[in-house]
């Protein structure tokens, strides 16, 4: 077993504690860390009792699992951060591969959302409300797609 492939304490000064009381405390922490860009590994997500394991969703290779790792994971009655692994270098634009929104823009709709909608909906709502606009103007809406997807003059 290489240092790569082995799990070690997560010991940085952004941690407050070395050890947690309860599982959700150590969650809580860990999806704080660099970033707090994470995503349950669905390749093997613990049990959610005594272990729960950790992609970074940061970048391309550690959200498809050749990355950054994280756990929490009971010892000795204690909850404690373990990671391996490091990250790639390749920055992950979207928090899904499908997303419609960017890291940022995503943020941005969010903290615009007070209704409780989500923003990916929103995005899509604001899309539709600008291909009205150019329907009504007589306009092609497809004729102002973007190629990244969205159509111009949705603001985020």
């Amino acid at each position: 077993m290489t240092v790569q492939d082995a799990w070690l304490p997560y010991e940085e000064e952004q941690v407050c504690h070395v050890s947690y009381a309860s599982m959700k405390e150590g969650i809580f922490a860990l999806k704080g860390l660099e970033g707090a860009k994470w995503k349950w590994n669905r390749a093997t997500p613990g049990n959610g009792t005594s272990r729960a394991f950790f992609l970074c969703n940061s970048h391309v290779d550690c959200a498809a699992g050749a990355g950054k790792q994280m756990r929490c994971v009971l010892h000795d009655g204690r909850f404690m951060i373990e990671h391996k692994g490091e990250h790639g270098e390749e920055p992950s634009m979207k928090q899904r591969l499908n997303s419609p929104l960017t890291w940022k823009q995503a943020a941005d709709v969010s903290m615009m959302a007070t209704t409780g909608a989500k923003a990916g909906a929103m995005h899509t709502a604001m899309t539709d409300a600008v291909a009205k606009q150019h329907e009504a103007a007589g306009e092609d809406p497809l004729a102002y797609k973007l190629p990244d997807g969205g159509i111009q003059g949705v603001c985020v």
